[in-house]
């Protein structure tokens, strides 16, 4: 779907126009020219020949006069068919330029007096030079040649002066066919190259805002009368202003580049891929539907936050998904459907794909729950020491936001309300915070660990129930405080089995289970998903582990996987 130079498929021939207009109405505006140019043509030359008929110019009645009429007839004829079809089949136009020259060998074969209507030989050629391409120009050229030659071979005879007037007359038919066919493709060319530069973004190689628009409603038209769906996927690289402020624009520059590239890796051939402003990207989608739109926005997300890991600097980008036409019918409508999809994205905590259905409207609604919980002092004090222990033990502070996301998923796929799934999404992030209290060399600890080493790690529990009960948070210490128990009863504090522990708890430890099998060089989402159901009713609640291969499939990370 890049932009090309203007080349006009019409069934097994293919007409140009160097000037027409790029986009859909090119070919209606190539149509239009032809027939105009076939209508003067036809009806200069049957006017032209009417004109000789009944000026004197053939002599008395005889078959040749009759055959020149005949003549008028068709030439005049075909001028009317051509004013009268608006849209003619390729064959047509093709057909037009062929009766052009065997009108004109007609005239000449027919009345050796009108010789000099061979320059009208002129037109046809010089029509196809323009519109055609070269096949065509060689077909036509070759019966010229056949048609004029043979007319003086078999009608005026071997006349010294006549082959030296068909010799000349032939190679300046052939000098200005190759002219004129010659100039139109330079033309086309360079009219290509400055299409391209006005449809590309020119820092990453990729359209911009001008041709997706433009690609957006084509492609809107055609869903409209044919297919019935298209998807817009929108795009924000996260905290992208940081980037140029810690790093520089050169290297934002290079960033943006590099994110271009992934994109177009994952987008392929679906779609178009369009930078739109400064860190903002869409993507158009002809015949998809929001679903599929999911799955190849999961697959940017995760390739993007993937390649740049462990580099600096690192990106992740909040995605929003609407389609047509369920988020809208126009262009604008549907853009904008995906741009508060994209802002729900943001407002839940980034790096995350939210399409514009009822989905993007909860998560606003969980965003305003999240703000008004973490204005709390408590809140602030959990999660920086959640950040601050992510940092010692990962290098990072991802992981626990990895987990908080992956739990609020869980808990929004099983149905709880918005009050529950914020709270659920805080406790995962802060679930470990007890580690603080644990000494770095058993966390670190290559060997396997005492009874009385573990004692020590597993007070880590009620450490961090400690911690968030003293902020003011006594629901989720009370979450924290469970998620390491187990339905059968093996786990700890409190050995606690089946629904004796909180629901909250279970979605926890599913969702921390998942993210430690996957993070870093981990296994992969299908492998780490099959792991979690042989436990499932043990160590995990099954309920919640299917919960969260929902959320995996919608996600995209793993295919339609049978539910257990």
């Amino acid at each position: 779907m890049s932009p090309v130079p203007m080349r006009l498929p019409f069934d097994e021939y293919e007409f140009t126009n160097p000037f027409a207009p790029a986009g859909a109405d090119a070919r209606a505006q190539t149509t239009k020219l032809i027939r105009v140019t076939c209508i003067l043509l036809f009806g200069l030359g049957s006017l032209t020949l009417l004109m000789a008929h009944f000026g004197g110019h053939l002599g008395e009645p005889s078959l040749a006069r009759d055959l020149n009429l005949a003549c008028v007839i068709v030439m005049g004829a075909a001028a009317v068919v051509m004013a009268v079809v608006r849209r003619p089949p390729a064959i047509m136009m093709l057909g037009y330029a062929v009766l052009g020259v065997v009108c004109v060998t007609w005239a000449l074969a027919t009345t050796p007096e009108l010789r000099p209507v061979a320059m009208f030989y002129m037109w046809p050629l010089l029509a196809a030079a323009f519109f055609g391409q070269r096949r065509e120009v060689l077909l036509l050229f070759g019966m010229f040649v056949a048609g004029y030659g043979g007319t003086l071979i078999f009608v005026f005879g071997d006349d010294p002066y006549l082959r030296e007037w068909a010799i000349d007359i032939i190679a300046a038919m052939g000098v200005a066919t190759a002219l004129v066919f010659l100039l139109k493709d330079r033309i086309m060319r360079l009219i290509g190259r400055l299409r391209r530069l006005a449809d590309t973004d020119p820092l990453t190689g990729i359209a911009n805002r001008a041709s997706f628009e433009s690609a957006l409603e084509r492609e809107l038209d055609g869903a409209r009368e044919q297919t019935g769906v298209l998807a817009v996927i929108s795009l924000d690289l996260d905290r992208f202003k940081q980037v140029n402020d810690l790093y520089g624009h050169q290297a934002g520059d290079a960033a943006l580049r590099e994110a271009a590239r992934i994109f177009t890796a994952c987008v392929e051939e679906q779609g178009l891929l369009a930078r739109v402003g400064g860190e903002e990207f869409a993507v158009v989608l002809p015949e998809s539907d929001i679903a599929q739109a999911r799955i190849i926005a999961e697959r940017i997300r995760v390739a993007l936050e993937r390649d740049t890991a462990g580099t600096e600097p690192n990106l992740t980008v909040s995605i929003g998904v609407a389609a047509y036409p369920d988020s809208g019918e126009s262009p604008s409508s549907i853009m904008l459907a995906a741009d508060r999809a994209l802002y729900a994205a943001k407002q839940a905590g980034r790096n995350q794909v939210v399409a514009a259905d009822e989905s993007a409207e909860r998560l606003l609604g969980l965003a305003e729950q999240e703000r008004a919980l973490l204005a709390d002092a408590g809140a602030q004090t959990a999660l920086r020491l959640a950040e601050r222990l992510d940092l010692h033990r990962h290098g990072e502070h991802r992981r626990s936001r990895e987990v908080g996301e992956l739990a609020s998923l869980v808990a929004t796929e099983m149905g709880m309300g918005v009050d529950d799934v914020t709270r659920i999404r805080l406790a995962g992030m802060v679930r470990d915070v007890g580690m603080l209290g644990v000494p770095g060399e058993l966390l670190a600890a290559a060997h396997p660990l005492t009874p009385e080493e573990r004692d020590i790690v597993e007070r880590h529990v009620q450490i961090g129930t400690e911690v968030l009960t003293a902020c003011g948070l006594p629901s989720i210490a009370a979450w924290v405080g469970a998620h390491h128990e187990r339905p059968d009863g093996s786990g700890y504090p409190q050995g606690l089995t089946g629904d004796a522990i909180p629901l909250p708890a279970r979605i926890i430890a599913v969702a921390e289970a998942y993210s430690s099998l996957t993070h870093g060089p981990g296994v992969a989402p299908a492998v780490a998903l099959g792991e979690l159901r042989e436990c499932g009713g043990s160590q995990f609640d099954e309920h919640v582990v299917e919960a969260l291969a929902r959320v995996l499939v919608e996600r995209g990370e793993i295919p339609h996987l049978r539910v257990a």
